[in-house]
């Protein structure tokens, strides 16, 4: 399903975006909370990520719906995970219609140069959540938050 393969992106990035704008890596109990949980490789390249984040919010929520409608999904192997190309031919249009909507917002508001540099700088910031993911996989805590997450999601929408 779209959800079991976008979470980990879309709560990946909704939580770094959250860090940021609460400033909560700022607060030393909070920050070695988090190297417990994701293991400290994985809370600098959150860092890392946190320090790329666009500061424009309307941006970074226009992303989280390009995130959403994803077919970016496999970063971590997994064998229970199916490859439904039926879904990702469906989910294509609806990722491409935010993908132009962010474009034309980012050249409406900065103009095509800084646009361009604010895209670029958004596909480092991917990879650098990629990374980031990649290195919490080797918490078996995370994975199991990410299980959860999907769970409870699931069980909501089933009612």
């Amino acid at each position: 399903t779209l959800l079991r393969t976008t979470v980990e992106y879309t709560s990946t990035i909704g939580s770094i975006f959250t860090l940021r704008q609460y400033k909560l890596f700022d607060y030393p109990s909070f920050y070695e909370s988090a190297e417990i949980i994701f293991q400290p490789s994985a809370t600098i390249f959150i860092k890392r990520v946190i320090d790329q984040l666009d500061s424009d919010n309307t941006f970074i929520k226009l992303i989280l719906s390009i995130v959403a409608f994803s077919t970016i999904n496999y970063i971590v192997y997994r064998k229970n995970i199916e490859i439904d190309l039926t879904n990702i031919k469906v989910m294509l249009p609806f990722q491409d219609m935010y993908t132009d909507l962010t474009w034309r917002y980012l050249l409406y508001k900065y103009g095509h140069y800084e646009a361009v540099k604010r895209f670029s700088n958004l596909i480092r910031c991917l990879f650098a959540v990629t990374g980031a993911i990649a290195e919490a996989h080797e918490s078996q805590k995370f994975t199991e938050m990410i299980d959860s997450i999907i769970e409870q999601a699931e069980q909501k929408l089933s009612n």
